[in-house]
């Protein structure tokens, strides 16, 4: 405990972890973390938990479950939590054919590793991967700790990029266009640069940025699809226990200029590759997964939120198209021998 109140970065992760357990412990939580408690290391940190902390914290762990959730039925398995704190999910969410990766300081889980060892684990299997993200190689950390970069991934940034100044910001997203396989998405909550410049701390610890086009970042990176809400029109819905968006409050880097707000930004590779000089078209394009053709059109109705469609692998693409043809070729030779 005393080597966590040293490093002022790692003890943010105890009042959030507090805010999660008086969420756990309401009549009509939204939230259930049978562990928050215990990873408080301490009782006394509930007391430091305030009425918008807790409600901040109960929405930010909602949209993390939910995107997690959205990305399972999707047939992603692999989830990855940069900065991850006292997170439980990978004891708490039932995943049990899931890959957890947890990355954060080494303080931070020399005090949870303790806590959580005698706790079945609701998953495939937990990694955790120590390290500054500022000064570690992620891509090789994370492959070290079994992390499969040819498989969809989930990323959660809870609580993380505000400490980020904005290279460091850019370095990361690069980092995970490298681990981000096509299918894979991710979240996080942040500030806009009005509301940085104001200066702002939590808990004695300063945020070192906030940005105005969040969106523009990640679509540099690789994501095809990237939307910004202020934090106001996104709320919980106590009695559907889901969150709930105001597309009202969905904003651009030209709208946020000048404003100040707490941000929700989320962002999803397509399944497909998508290529920006390129507008849908009636035009056609064959599926290497399904042996089939389906329009640009279908597609991005279906997958590709930038409206644009490109073949999703060369080489797999020809490779299956040449096996279409033979098959199709084949059926018009035995239709011309029948007759």
């Amino acid at each position: 405990m005393a080597r966590v109140l040293r490093d002022p970065h790692a003890y943010t992760a105890l009042p959030i972890a507090a805010a999660r357990a008086i969420e756990a412990g309401r009549h009509d939580s939204v939230v259930s973390d049978p562990l928050a408690r215990k990873l408080l290391a301490g009782e006394h940190h509930l007391v430091s938990a305030s009425g918008g902390l807790i409600d901040h914290m109960t929405k930010r762990t909602l949209v993390g479950d939910e995107l997690v959730l959205e990305a399972y039925s999707r047939g992603v398995r692999q989830v990855v939590s940069l900065g991850a704190g006292m997170d439980a999910r990978a004891f708490r969410m039932g995943l049990f054919d899931t890959a957890f990766f947890e990355v954060d300081r080494k303080e931070l889980f020399e005090v949870k590793e303790p806590l959580v060892a005698d706790v079945p684990l609701q998953c495939e299997r937990r990694r955790v991967v120590a390290g500054n993200l500022g000064a570690m190689d992620l891509v090789a950390e994370l492959e070290r700790a079994g992390f499969d970069k040819f498989k969809p991934s989930v990323w959660l940034l809870e609580g993380l990029v505000m400490y980020l100044k904005r290279d460091d910001m850019k370095r990361l997203a690069a980092e995970i266009d490298q681990l981000a396989a096509r299918g894979s998405s991710l979240w996080f909550d942040a500030f806009s640069e009005t509301s940085i410049s104001s200066g702002m701390s939590f808990y004695g610890v300063n945020f070192e940025s906030g940005f105005d086009d969040y969106n523009e970042i990640l679509q540099s990176n690789g994501f095809d699809y990237a939307e910004t809400f202020l934090a106001e029109g996104v709320w919980v819905d106590r009695n559907e226990k889901v969150v709930k968006r105001d597309q009202r409050y969905k904003v651009t880097s030209a709208q946020l200029r000048g404003r100040s707000g707490c941000l929700i930004v989320r962002a999803r590779k397509s399944r497909y590759s998508c290529c920006r000089a390129q507008k849908c078209s009636n035009s056609t394009i064959f599926t290497p997964q399904t042996h089939s053709i389906i329009t640009h059109v279908e597609a991005c109705g279906r997958d590709c939120h930038s409206g644009i469609l490109c073949f999703l692998r060369q080489q797999r693409f020809v490779s299956c198209m040449l096996r279409a043809i033979v098959r199709q070729f084949s059926a018009g030779l035995h239709a011309l021998s029948v007759v």
